[in-house]
């Protein structure tokens, strides 16, 4: 028994004095990689400066530039530049706030010398700082902050930053956010309590590569302030991407809402706007992402010949455009609207006839349903009729007006009035338009 102890306990020594040196030469290896997929993408490019190696752990100094086309045309020319340390520890015994057993633990950090030109944060603290651990199995756990910051002029202050993630088993976690941030040029606005949450079923070569994928993304801000009066509460926006494995068509869907709104005396509550694209061929996508790395700025002509290129292969899915949902609720009524539209079976069109708006008209085949509270359209219709007329909302006139206009609506069948609520059925097929039983060219 002492035996099998004492061979135990001498393995588990050599283990952690033999195993660092091999978990090295895959993490610089794992570390060339990286520089090159950044220096993949069309106008980055990465180099690792310097490397200082002993026998548990590295530091290296990276360096980080960034032609400033890719985030605005008019930037040519000039390049931003970082430098990130890396200091790592090499396992299978660590000693991270994260994990005591894995493969290697990286302290990363971008002291900002240059972004102190035109930033302030507190002296000796990083811009920016990642802590990461991989466990044995080679999965990440990571940890990033900013600290509290603000522009020379004082116009711009945004408190400190803070996520956590994971990425393992090709999919990847994060949520982070800050509690403030506060614009003051022109007019203040100030954002309280900002997150941002992700949930995606991709490892990091199928995120980088513009295709799709099952995921989840979503931003939220509890408040939006603006001087003069103005405030938003509690908006959320929505980004659901999927990917149908077996014919390759990839979908999105974009949700926007807001709680509450009061903006120079308007006021609603309950606002949500909710679209989708469907039948998406994927490898498009894809040879799109191809397209982006290997050009800083696509010129109007490589878009029109990608397009021309792939138009029969995205066609082929029949793409939908959908409105899932509109609705909300004003201090006169709620109203809520939905459309349905894709296009018809298409052969070989060209780009000249997509340009044309009757190719629209005519392919296009659209369902769309609108309802809203009878007192709320009577509100509608009138703020319409007054400005209109130049005359004030609440005189006799605009009333009757408006009321002689909505009458005939109804007596045309464009509207049906039901249990106080308004609503209207409209479809589209072949260049011809129908609201319920009334028929009407489109073009």
């Amino acid at each position: 028994m002492k035996k099998i102890l004492g061979v135990s306990a001498l393995t588990l020594v050599a283990a952690c004095l033999i195993g660092p040196k091999f978990i090295a030469n895959e993490y610089q290896s794992k570390l060339t990689d990286f520089i090159d997929n950044i220096n993949s993408e069309a106008g980055y490019n990465a180099k690792i400066e310097s490397t200082e190696s002993s026998w548990f752990g590295s530091t290296s100094k990276v360096l980080v530039e960034i032609d400033t086309t890719t985030i605005a045309p008019t930037l040519q020319g000039k390049k931003l530049s970082a430098e990130f340390e890396l200091d790592t520890q090499f396992g299978p015994l660590l000693f991270a706030p994260q994990g005591v057993i894995g493969l290697f633990s990286t302290d990363v950090k971008l002291k900002g010398d240059e972004q102190r030109h035109y930033l302030n944060w507190s002296a000796e603290t990083p811009l920016y700082t990642l802590s990461l651990i991989s466990n044995l199995f080679g999965d990440l756990q990571f940890a990033d902050y900013i600290p509290a910051f603000s522009n020379k002029a004082q116009t711009l202050s945004v408190s400190e930053y803070s996520g956590h993630g994971k990425l393992a088993n090709d999919k990847l976690i994060y949520n982070g956010g800050f509690k403030a941030a506060t614009a003051s040029e022109q007019t203040t606005t100030t954002l309280q309590n900002v997150t941002l949450n992700l949930d995606l079923d991709a490892d990091w070569a199928t995120i980088r590569s513009e295709g799709f994928y099952n995921g989840n993304m979503g931003l939220n801000i509890e408040q939006i302030t603006t001087v003069p009066q103005g405030e938003f509460d509690k908006l959320a926006v929505t980004l659901k991407t999927k990917l149908d494995d077996s014919t390759q068509l990839g979908s999105m869907q974009i949700g926007y809402a807001i709680k509450k709104i009061d903006v120079d005396g308007f006021q609603a509550n309950d606002l949500n706007l909710v679209t989708e694209l469907n039948n998406l061929d994927n490898q498009v996508f894809l040879d799109y992402g191809q397209l982006i790395k290997e050009s800083v700025s696509l010129t109007p002509n490589q878009q029109f010949a990608f397009l021309q290129q792939h138009l029969d292969t995205l066609l082929a899915g029949k793409p939908e455009f959908n409105i899932v949902e509109f609705s909300g609720e004003t201090k006169d009524g709620k109203f809520t609207a939905n459309l349905a539209s894709h296009l018809a079976d298409i052969k070989n069109p060209s780009i000249a006839e997509m340009n044309d708006p009757r190719f629209w008209l005519y392919n296009a085949i659209v369902n769309a349903n609108v309802k809203m509270d009878q007192t709320l359209l009577h509100s509608a219709v009138q703020h319409y009729v007054a400005k209109k007329m130049y005359a004030p909302l609440n005189s006799p006139e605009v009333k009757q007006q408006s009321d002689i206009l909505i009458d005939s609506l109804v007596q045309q069948g464009i509207i049906k009035l039901e249990n106080n609520n308004y609503s209207t059925q409209f479809h589209a097929e072949k260049g011809q338009g129908k609201i319920y039983d009334l028929a009407f060219p489109l073009m």
